[in-house]
């Protein structure tokens, strides 16, 4: 289940199933308070459980535990009315005991039906414990509060009443965990599709035939691929963060950068080799955010030319007439034929 609910008592866990079946959720429920939720959602985010739901003590646990979302069952003030029935007949101090601060109407009640009240607040078990023990010296007669603090006062003998969660407290959580859900699946599909397109422009960028390299609007290095270190004489590597200029000292990638024109085909020396690059520099709007060149070492362009010259002619992809087959003594053929024989010394 993508949404685990881990209840810390019976009662609380019996009425989350009835409202899931009710609505037909997709959410799993368990029974677990402190050390054995914490248990229960190790093997649970193991298996593929991406939000919990909890309640006060355990819930404060697994928040600080996992980094995955807790939602709170909080605790309404409707949750507090049975506990009054009780209060209001008891001679002496009561504690409460609540991780988040304890909602106005629970202390506007105390002030209303004359109860003599003290909020103690925790955060894990050693303070729940803590809080617990210093309610009794405090001089309290009787605890309030959820499973954890009832544990350490059975402990301690502090007489109790434990609160459990409304229909709307569990169904408000429900609600919560669903849009947390959502929110979480649609991050991942979003973050699968940028790891393939990544994927995708790192295989482009490392195996095409060209060498890459791009500059910030700085003219700082930002990206280097393999070829560009195979053609081009670089220095100071690692490359990234440091001045073009100080990594290929004969390129004119700055120029680019403060003229914002794009170069096609230019033809450049480094050291003994001629290269044909390419310039383009990266706009957004009116502002040049950077440059990226493309490098190939003509010497290489010419192999390949031959490469595909010679496995042509071994198929027998060879052209079978010449320029000078064509028969014709008209100024108009004589011109043609020229021209032809021009077109074809250009691109050989």
């Amino acid at each position: 289940m993508k949404i685990l609910f881990i209840a810390p008592s019976e009662l609380l866990a019996t009425r989350a199933e009835e409202i899931i079946t009710k609505r037909n959720l997709d959410v799993c429920v368990k029974v677990g308070a402190v050390e054995k939720a914490k248990e229960i959602a190790t093997r649970a985010i193991q298996s593929g459980t991406k939000v919990l739901i909890s309640r006060g003590g355990t819930g404060a646990l697994l928040r600080k535990n996992f980094d995955i979302p807790v939602i709170t069952v909080k605790f309404s003030s409707g949750c507090y009315i049975e506990a009054f029935e009780t209060i209001r007949n008891i001679k002496g101090s009561i504690a409460f005991f609540s991780v988040e601060e304890i909602q106005g109407s629970v202390r506007t009640l105390c002030y209303l039906m004359h109860v003599k009240a003290t909020y103690y607040r925790f955060h894990d078990e050693q303070s729940a414990e803590e809080a617990v023990k210093k309610a009794i010296q405090d001089g309290n007669v009787l605890g309030v509060g959820g499973t954890v603090t009832r544990e350490y006062a059975r402990r301690y003998r502090l007489d109790y009443i434990t609160l459990e969660n409304a229909q709307e407290d569990i169904e408000t959580a429900l609600d919560s965990a669903q849009q947390a859900l959502s929110s979480l699946l649609l991050e991942e599909t979003k973050r699968k599709v940028l790891q393939v397109q990544l994927r995708r422009y790192e295989a482009i960028f490392n195996y095409t035939h060209d060498g890459i390299i791009a500059i910030d609007k700085n003219g700082k290095v930002e990206v280097v691929n393999k070829q560009a270190e195979r053609i081009l004489p670089l220095k100071n590597k690692p490359y990234e963060g440091k001045d073009i200029e100080d990594v290929l000292p004969t390129t004119r990638l700055k120029s680019t950068l403060k003229s914002g024109e794009m170069e096609i085909d230019e033809l450049m020396k480094v050291e003994n080799a001629i290269i044909n690059t390419n310039r383009i520099p990266i706009l957004i709007g009116d502002q040049i955010e950077g440059v990226v060149a493309t490098f190939r070492d003509i010497e290489s362009i010419q192999i390949t030319e031959q490469k595909i010259r010679s496995n042509l002619h071994k198929r027998g992809m060879v052209s079978r007439h010449r320029f000078a087959d064509i028969i014709g003594e008209s100024d108009a053929i004589k011109k043609a034929i020229c021209t032809g024989q021009q077109n074809l010394d250009t691109k050989i």
